[in-house]
């Protein structure tokens, strides 16, 4: 039996699990930011300056290259519009918006919601560059990015989660990508077949390219050092949590 109703020892395991979750929650804070400054960003800054140095390409540049070359060229996209989809693009990701409910019923939490990674549809394309044509075969792995087209098509679900203070009901799709006489910059491969396999289709021209894989690299350094500034406030922020907490 314990004097008062009181356990000290079931609460002294309490307070040094929340100091071990403290501890381990400031470190995985500090090794993302670490990897993300350390790591990830001067990675991409080596890409970022290997996409600038490489020479201006055309379509004779294309025809030229070798199975495997890698190539950098910038012309305006076409390709079968994918009316089955119900929208107007060539080559996108298709996301669908997934809204969740708090477990307990009578907690004042809102439901919300996140995208969900459905598909990247990229299928033969051709890019115009001066007038002459350049196949870009279709490649399900390839990254589409820049200011891309997005269109909602919202479902009929009455269970919905604000997604930047806009309702959405749960198993709305979002596509994003390329419609037709988009000015693209592809940058890939010289396939087998002669066309070129994409690694990323950029909505802009290469100058655009260009400064995003610079932004990219400057998002990710500054991220990593914000994790790892905020890594001893969470830790200060747990151990003073522990001595100030008391049992309600």
């Amino acid at each position: 039996m314990n004097l008062f109703n009181l356990n000290p020892l079931a609460n002294l395991r309490r307070r040094l699990g929340a100091v071990v979750g403290a501890i381990a929650f400031s470190a995985v804070c500090c090794l993302c930011g670490a990897t993300m400054a350390f790591v990830l960003a001067p990675g991409q800054a080596v890409q970022a300056y290997h996409i600038a140095h490489l020479p201006a390409m055309d379509a004779a540049t294309v025809a030229a290259a070798r199975a495997g070359d890698e190539l950098l060229i910038t012309g305006v996209v076409s390709g079968s519009t994918l009316a089955s989809q119900a929208v107007s693009l060539i080559a996108y990701t298709e996301e669908a918006w997934q809204v969740s409910v708090p477990n307990n019923s009578n907690s004042t939490a809102q439901p919300s919601g996140q995208w969900q990674m459905i598909q990247t549809v990229v299928p033969d394309l051709t890019l115009s560059l001066n007038g002459q044509e350049v196949p870009i075969q279709a490649a399900s792995s390839a990254e589409l990015s820049g200011p891309l087209h997005e269109v909602i098509v919202k479902s009929d679900s009455t269970l919905t989660a604000n997604d930047d203070g806009q309702p959405l009901p749960n198993g709305t799709h979002r596509y994003r990508g390329l419609s037709n006489g988009d000015l693209t910059t592809v940058w890939g491969h010289k396939g087998a077949s002669g066309g070129v396999t994409p690694k990323v289709l950029f909505l802009g021209d290469r100058p655009a390219f260009e400064h995003s894989q610079n932004d990219a690299t400057t998002g990710l350094f500054t991220a990593g050092l914000c994790a790892m500034a905020a890594a001893p406030l969470v830790l200060i922020g747990g151990l003073l949590g522990v001595i100030f907490w008391r049992r309600r």
